[in-house]
């Protein structure tokens, strides 16, 4: 009777912890995001857990945008790196050109986790960005998560330029974007 009650009373805490561990680290999220080549460790799960932000959304998220093939580059203060010595070593060179993109570029899933965190909508301006990608107009990821944060509806100004451009009107994205986002604006009076 002992033994059966010292057993019960140490499942009890390894249960809990297994439940602890699979709510902070979804391992289908894990896996999913392996199989799209996106990278996610499991210390970015726990730290959006951590945040407050829905693990789910930002890491499907940044699988679309990968199989879409955009990559968000939004804007970094600071200068240029100095460029180094070369030997002549060609694997050297490569690794060093590995590393300098690595630092450059901000992984996709913290770009869209800081959008969640700024108050925009991750989903949102992954279908806005694809959908101009679809429609061939350049929009920048900067420009859309404007969009986004502004409560703009990405679509409608990729729509309005696309119209814009097949009656071979002018319409500047900055000028189609201030007026997205003042008749959001508006609404919200």
């Amino acid at each position: 009777m002992n033994i059966t009650l010292f057993v019960v009373t140490m499942l009890i805490p390894v249960v809990f912890l297994l439940i602890l561990f699979a709510w902070l680290i979804p391992i289908s999220l894990i896996v999913s995001a392996a199989a799209a080549k996106v990278a996610v460790t499991p210390l970015d799960l726990i730290s959006m857990r951590l945040r407050g932000t829905d693990p789910h959304s930002i890491v499907k998220a940044a699988i679309r945008l990968k199989q879409a093939g955009i990559e968000p580059e939004p804007d970094k203060p600071g200068k240029a790196p100095e460029p180094e010595e070369y030997d002549g070593d060609d694997e050297e060179m490569l690794e060093l050109i590995r590393l300098e993109k690595e630092e450059q570029t901000p992984n996709a899933l913290h770009i869209l986790e800081a959008h969640r965190l700024a108050g925009g909508n991750p989903e949102l301006l992954v279908s806005g960005l694809i959908e101009a990608k679809k429609r061939n107009i350049e929009l920048t990821f900067k420009d859309a998560a404007a969009i986004n944060l502004g409560d703009g509806n990405i679509v409608r100004v990729v729509a309005a330029l696309e119209e814009a451009r097949k009656r071979n009107v002018e319409l500047d994205i900055k000028k189609a974007i201030q007026i997205e986002i003042s008749s959001a604006d508006k609404k919200r009076r």
